[in-house]
């Protein structure tokens, strides 16, 4: 299967989650499925404070 998003996008994702973007907002501002997000994304452990 086709990659059909850029390497560019899975990076501003995963930029974004390091720094405490839930998982909806950062669907919200790139315009992706949270699933696809979570699957990028599932090994980024967020700090207690990001939690909050």
């Amino acid at each position: 299967m086709a990659n059909i998003y850029s390497d560019k996008t899975k990076q501003k994702a995963r930029d974004l989650r390091h720094n405490g973007w839930s998982l909806g907002e950062i669907a919200q501002e790139l315009k992706l499925p949270r699933n696809t997000l979570s699957g990028w994304t599932k090994e980024i452990e967020l700090t207690k404070k990001q939690k909050e």
